[in-house]
């Protein structure tokens, strides 16, 4: 069976080109993207509104409807489900993008699937959510193919993709009429500003609402540029319309449109609001435990002294950077310190390393080949004395520098062990 036009696999080389070249984010408008009986099936079998699916950002009864699991719908909607999911699809998707590691999200991904929208709703301009915390996948790209047979320009529900809602001076705005087996394709990046204007159906009409299908694409990662911390979507909500300005007379309708747009306002400030509660309480539980961590780290102190604080500088791989700090208590009396350490073929020899005790050098050391090293150091402690044991190195080196990961961490020398020997040892 043949799901997609044959002209839209025929053509992906020049949608390519018109998806790469487009200004501002990158789109290309796909019209008759489905085989004509695959169309005519989805919008025979398109479900009906279903009050249950209708819930907003926040919580409440909107006039949106969502099926996300579009094979429980119906055989019609169980075949493209499939088809979706097939590497045919993702091929033509991803000739279309030029990126070959995009992937169909599935019917599990959070808010595709079937939309209704009815009459009255319009969709504020917004920067989809980034990732995926559940899968680690980044969200990469939308399809959205729009199923009305009859629809009308001036009845609103325009697809809009803007540079900057921002700045109306500066924006920029493509506008797509979401007619029948309409397919729109466009990248979700920190800057793909997106909505759709509102829906003003004539009451004469025997259309009732916008219907459309949403697919959403990842990745398993992305460029480097487009990496930014993982964030829900956000809006930008639009101005009054262009009857409130200075002089006009504020007529019911320009009056209850500044309403709603205050009350959505006040909406979307009320949820942030929790958000960031919700984030300061989980940020103080998460700074909580790298402390806790942190304070299980021990350098591998044994003899008669014991650590009291975390170190400065010393990794939980047991290396050290090129300096490190750590506060110890003597339990008894204690003349000499015996260091054990490895030093690694990528430091540069010879490797000074001075070893202090509240900032007084007591001996400094040059390592003239890698390998384990035992260095005897004497310092006098009476039980219950406390200060500060440091070490510093003149070099050390990274993963990074070696070429052998990303790691930006400068190590040093690796502790094996650090003893305090009492007079009776």
């Amino acid at each position: 069976m043949k799901f997609l036009n044959e002209a839209v696999i025929e053509n992906t080389k020049n949608l390519k080109d018109k998806f790469s070249q487009s200004a501002g984010t990158k789109c290309v408008c796909i019209d008759n993207f489905f085989a004509p009986d695959v169309a005519k099936t989805l919008f025979n079998d398109f479900p009906s509104f279903d009050k249950s699916q209708q819930k907003n950002e926040f919580g409440d009864v909107g006039l949106k409807a969502v099926y996300e699991r579009l094979s429980e719908i119906s055989p019609g909607y169980k075949a493209i489900s499939d088809y979706f999911s097939s590497d045919d699809f993702n091929k033509v998707i991803q000739d279309i993008c030029g990126d070959e590691t995009v992937f169909w999200g599935g019917e599990t991904m959070y808010g595709g699937g079937t939309h209704e929208n009815l009459n009255g709703i319009e969709l504020d301009q917004h920067v989809d959510f980034n990732f995926n915390d559940l899968t680690k996948e980044h969200r990469r790209l939308n399809l959205l193919i729009y199923l009305n047979p009859i629809w009308s320009e001036e009845w609103g529900g325009n697809l809009e993709l803007q540079t900057d809602p921002r700045n109306p001076e500066k924006n920029d705005v493509r506008s797509f009429t979401p007619i029948f087996n309409r397919a729109v394709l466009m990248e979700t990046t920190e800057s793909s500003w997106h909505g759709f204007s509102r829906i003003n159906i004539p009451s004469s009409s025997e259309v009732h609402s916008r219907e459309s299908l949403a697919l959403y694409f990842y990745s398993k990662s992305r460029p480097a540029d487009e990496v930014h911390g993982g964030h829900g979507t956000y809006y930008i909500h639009r101005l009054p319309s262009k009857e409130f300005e200075v002089g006009s007379v504020l007529n019911k309708e320009c009056f209850d449109d500044i309403n709603n747009l205050i009350a959505k306002r006040d909406a979307f400030l009320s949820l942030y609001q929790e958000r960031e509660k919700e984030n300061s309480i989980r940020m103080e539980a998460t700074i909580n435990y790298c402390n806790f961590l942190l304070s299980k780290i021990r350098l591998p102190i044994s003899g008669m002294a014991v650590q009291l604080e975390v170190a400065d500088g010393y990794f939980p791989e047991g290396f050290i950077g090129l300096d490190m700090s750590v506060k110890v208590r003597a339990l008894a009396r204690v003349k000499r310190l015996a260091l054990k350490i490895y030093a690694r073929e990528a430091l540069a020899f010879p490797l000074s390393l001075s070893i202090m005790w509240n900032q007084l050098q007591l001996t400094k050391s040059d390592i003239l080949a890698p390998g384990v090293h035992t260095l005897d150091v004497d310092l006098d402690l009476k039980n219950g004395d406390e200060g500060f044991l440091a070490i510093e190195a003149s070099n050390g080196s990274s993963g990074a520098i070696e070429g052998v990961n990303d790691d930006q961490r400068i190590f040093s020398v690796l502790i094996d062990s650090v003893t305090f020997i009492s007079d009776g040892d």
